[in-house]
């Protein structure tokens, strides 16, 4: 009879046990604060006027991407811990370097989520010939959040800031060729 009474116990101190966990997880979601709302994204044909961040550290930096100058803008992005990032950066650092004299007048700037100095400092390790601008502090909440979420990727914006072409980091052929529809 003391088994039975001992494992009447211990059966319920486990159902008391998950009872408690049950309720402290209800607790704890309802006192969680909602997630921020989340811009809608950028897509091929959407205009964005500016990316603002920083080219040096706590210096806010803004790019215009409308330009009364007829000057495109190639976005280059880009995470210094990201693996696929190291496949694609001998390219972009090749790329960076070639004469592009047919096409038309083009600004290019590498963009990261992480800090200005480790970002700065990958660009050099792979002798990227081009500005670094950290936008660390964009949320989701903010609409160019969504350029900058996957990586390595590329981004082309006419004259006008609006998007024409965006793609994997690994597609610099198709990248030009939208550039030079421009």
């Amino acid at each position: 009879m003391k088994a039975t009474q001992w494992l009447n116990a211990l059966l319920f101190l486990l159902v008391a046990g998950i009872g408690s966990q049950i309720v402290l997880a209800v607790s704890r979601a309802q006192q969680a604060a909602p997630p921020p709302a989340s811009a809608t994204g950028l897509v091929v044909g959407d205009t964005l006027p500016a990316l603002k961040g920083s080219l040096e550290e706590d210096v806010p930096t803004t790019i215009p991407l409308v330009t009364d100058a007829g000057i495109a803008t190639v976005v280059y992005v880009f995470h210094p811990d990201c693996v696929h990032c190291h496949a694609v950066a001998p390219e972009w650092a090749e790329h960076f370097s070639a004469d592009h004299n047919d096409w038309p007048v083009v600004q290019r700037i590498a963009v990261t989520n992480d800090s200005v100095g480790p970002a700065v400092a990958y660009a050099e390790r792979f002798g990227w010939n081009v500005d670094v601008l950290s936008v660390k502090d964009l949320t989701p909440a903010d609409r160019e959040f969504s350029l900058f979420s996957k990586t390595p990727w590329v981004f082309v914006f006419d004259s006008a800031g609006v998007l024409r072409f965006n793609g994997h980091g690994r597609r610099l052929g198709q990248m030009i060729q939208a550039i030079e529809a421009l």
